[in-house]
């Protein structure tokens, strides 16, 4: 009897680049309105006048950073008088890093990382921006990585006020923010906000018909025919449409096509698909992805404790523990429980009649966080 299985040397996959993240498809549906609304806040820049801001706003997985990405790619086919400017803020999150990277797309490299004063990166690009009357636009995304210490402030009050030490630069800011429950107005001061005054552009989660399509186009150009069957397809659409969030679709695929690979299968069946990723668990996933290998030490001993607790830790007692065991000091250790609760990763519940103290929750289960770690 003949047997439908796949040699060793073989694979399901035709591109697996496809069902990457990041990946800019050649054909982008259903972002027609956002991609006019974004077009239309960029295009004073094609003339050569300033851009107006604009605020990306939307749930992860519906669309914002591939259609920044496509209108950029549009720009950079189309003139060189505009210089977009793209930034993920999970990497880059401080004002140092964020202008290197302007730079770097100026200049072609990136700046010495010692021996040169921020002020020098920030004249040259000014200088250049004034002398060439090229209009940067700068996609800030995942924007809500800035919003401890005040970070995002002082970023774009340096962006958003260049114009005013060197006459005639111009430079617009894109914000992606992906927590619906952020107002970008309470988070920065009203010097800023006055100049920020950012177009609002939604990015509703997509409809079933929609995932479907877009999943299916995926399918088509990243597996080989016959490897995945319209059944299975369908429920792997409706669980990311439960989970309201691509990514989900794009990596229970990836995990369905590894499960039929390891049973040797040349199709994907509906046992292979997988159960346990969910919108939580990617989110977990970019977020830790963000973190230094420090603060992930960090994480993993506050989980560890957590967990070891019987009771919630206080933040005068985890430092003590955080203290013997990384020598963090008092300052590092409120910056990164901070910049934690920013991330949405833990939890900071301030408790009556006890000054500074606070109670410390884990966002995720104790094992999930470190079995991402």
């Amino acid at each position: 009897m003949k047997r439908n299985l796949l040699m060793g040397d073989q694979t399901l996959f035709r591109d697996p680049d496809i069902f990457e993240i990041d990946h800019v498809p050649e054909q982008f549906n259903f972002r027609d309105t956002q991609l006019s609304e974004l077009a239309y806040a960029i295009r004073p820049a094609m003339a050569g006048g300033r851009p107006f801001n604009s605020v990306l706003r939307g749930l992860p997985g519906t669309g914002k950073t591939t259609s920044v990405r496509v209108l950029f790619s549009e720009i950079e086919q189309t003139t060189k008088r505009v210089l977009p400017v793209y930034i993920n803020c999970k990497n880059d999150r401080t004002r140092v890093s964020i202008f290197g990277s302007i730079f770097n797309r100026i200049f072609g490299h990136y700046p010495p990382t010692t021996g040169i004063a921020f002020r020098k990166v920030y004249n040259e690009i000014g200088n250049y921006l004034s002398d060439s009357r090229t209009v940067a636009v700068v996609c800030l995304d995942d924007v809500n990585y800035l919003m401890y210490e005040n970070r995002l402030n002082d970023i774009l009050y340096v962006l958003l006020r260049l114009y005013e030490e060197f006459p005639g630069a111009r430079l617009g800011v894109i914000a992606a923010v992906s927590n619906m429950e952020i107002d970008l107005m309470t988070k920065v001061d009203s010097a800023v906000w006055s100049v920020f005054r950012p177009v609002d552009i939604y990015f509703p989660a997509y409809g079933y018909e929609e995932v479907r399509e877009i999943l299916s186009r995926r399918v088509r150009c990243g597996l080989y025919p016959g490897a995945m069957s319209g059944e299975v397809l369908d429920l792997i659409t409706q669980r990311t449409v439960t989970a309201g969030d691509l990514r989900v679709g794009l990596t229970i695929i990836k995990e369905s096509v590894a499960n039929a690979e390891k049973a040797a299968r040349k199709e994907v069946l509906a046992e292979d698909v997988s159960t346990s990723v969910s919108a939580k668990d990617i989110r977990l996933r970019d977020a830790i992805g963000g973190l230094s290998p420090e603060e992930k030490k960090f994480l993993a001993v506050l989980a560890e404790v957590v967990r070891d607790s019987e009771e919630l830790p206080t933040s005068g007692a985890l430092y003590e523990v955080l203290n013997k065991r990384l020598s963090t000091g008092p300052a590092n250790f409120y910056k990164r429980l901070n910049k934690l609760e920013s991330m949405e990763i833990i939890s900071l519940t301030p408790l009556q009649g006890r000054g500074q103290t606070r109670e410390i929750s884990l966002r995720y289960e104790v094992e999930e966080v470190l079995k991402v770690l």
